[in-house]
């Protein structure tokens, strides 16, 4: 009950994100139903599945149009052994400053973020978009152990960069209110969802390579390529 709950969660950390771009509640996360013609594998259905496999890592399935790009469809399924890996991560990245990732035996309510946060994470390239290794560069020392503004705005730009934890953060700050674990996607995804998916009924290109433009500059939108760092708007 508590992992889906914090499925849920995840997946619809994005519905604020959207809604920006002119989409309200865009994402609707729903129980299977218990219509007997109900197929969780339909090709054309989106779903969220439990595994008992002894995998520790969420693995997600995305079907596009190859002739257009459209999503089609997206399987996400998280394994049995999820807490392995949350367990693994956090004991040298984030046990020190939050000590309920301290020790072997996590609680369920420290799972669950993780959870939530690695969820949102899937659910960006469930989305379309591409990992961003430049995220994490976008805010100053000072900002990511700032309250106010990691309350705010998060510690990196982009959740595709894939760090789940505050890595800036010290003994003391989660208690002074500092973000240790990603919470909400970043700037540069709003932006990456406002450029994707926006309706534009004329001009499109030149719309959107004016909407680059204004970007030109902006740490916070700069763009890291896996293979390679490669920053470019």
């Amino acid at each position: 009950e508590s992992w889906a709950e914090a499925i849920r969660k995840g997946i619809e950390k994005w519905n604020p994100t959207f809604e920006k771009a002119g989409f309200k509640n865009a994402i609707r996360v729903e129980s299977f139903p218990a219509d007997r013609d109900f197929r969780s594998d339909d090709p054309l259905t989106s779903s969220i599945v439990f595994s008992a496999s002894t995998g520790n890592a969420i693995a997600l399935r995305r079907l596009a149009d190859p002739r257009t790009g459209e999503i089609m469809s997206i399987q996400m399924t998280v394994p049995r052994d999820f807490a392995n890996s949350v367990r693994q991560e956090a004991v040298y990245s984030i046990a020190n400053t939050d000590r309920r990732y301290a020790g072997y035996y996590l609680s369920d309510e420290a799972v669950c973020e993780a959870l939530t946060a690695k969820v949102m994470q899937k659910m960006a390239t469930a989305l379309g978009l591409a990992p961003n290794l430049a995220g994490s560069a976008a805010y100053s020392t000072e900002q990511l152990r700032d309250p106010e503004f990691t309350q705010e705005n998060g510690f990196t730009a982009s959740v595709t960069d894939d760090v789940l934890f505050n890595y800036a953060a010290r003994p003391g700050d989660r208690e002074r209110g500092v973000a240790t674990i990603i919470d909400k996607p970043g700037i540069y995804d709003e932006f990456a969802i406002k450029w994707l998916y926006t309706p534009l009924a004329e001009n499109e290109e030149e719309t959107l390579d004016e909407w680059l433009s204004e970007k030109t500059g902006d740490h916070r939108f700069f763009y890291g390529k896996r293979n390679g760092i490669s920053y470019a708007v």
